[in-house]
């Protein structure tokens, strides 16, 4: 069975307005802030890469990084496999937001956010040669020693958000679960 067949088969489109589609506009204005703050945060932050560090409050930086793996720096230098994985998840979750009717807010916004920082930080590592734009940094002090959180961005921020989202459905509407899986048994 190939690919598009088992998609055929399983995928059960709604139509497009009555879809989670009607909740793109959050995707795109995901992908908005997230490029702009990109292009600030490389203009501004990096005049010789380890430019000035904005201090915003304690324990809170603006400090430019550049990511050439995945969350904690992780399979540095594939960016072959860190541009087609995830856009293989946008399309996986872009099918379940055309499946889902756009009622059901929680899981709609949730897939939304993630599809707008995939596509920013997709976006990046294409015309940033592998790299992503990272520039907020988090940090504790513990015994004298600062210990920082590795630095993000807002792609990151909105699929974290997005990801709770859907945990919270999932906790708070266990239902919508058994029934996809009963509609998929029959």
């Amino acid at each position: 069975m190939s690919l598009v067949s088992f998609i055929k088969d399983k995928v059960k489109p709604l139509p497009l307005k009555e879809s989670g589609f009607v909740w793109l506009w959050l995707t795109v204005l995901a992908f908005i802030a997230d490029y702009w703050t990109k292009q600030w945060a490389d203009k501004e932050l990096a005049p010789a890469f380890y430019g000035p560090v904005i201090e915003v409050m304690p324990f809170f930086n603006l400090k430019l990084a550049y990511n050439e793996g995945a969350a904690f720096s992780s399979f540095e230098g594939m960016t072959f496999m860190l541009v087609v994985l995830p856009i293989a998840i946008v399309i996986a979750l872009a099918l379940w937001m055309w499946q889902t009717p756009k009622t059901n807010k929680l899981i709609n916004v949730g897939l939304a956010l993630i599809l707008g920082g995939a596509f920013g930080n997709i976006y990046d590592r294409i015309f940033n040669d592998g790299k992503v734009i990272d520039f907020i940094d988090w940090f504790i002090i513990w015994d004298g020693v600062e210990k920082h959180w590795p630095t993000f961005n807002i792609a990151d921020s909105v699929i974290m958000i997005g990801v709770g989202l859907l945990i919270i459905d999932a906790i708070k509407n266990p239902e919508n679960k058994s029934k996809k899986a009963k509609a998929q048994n029959d």
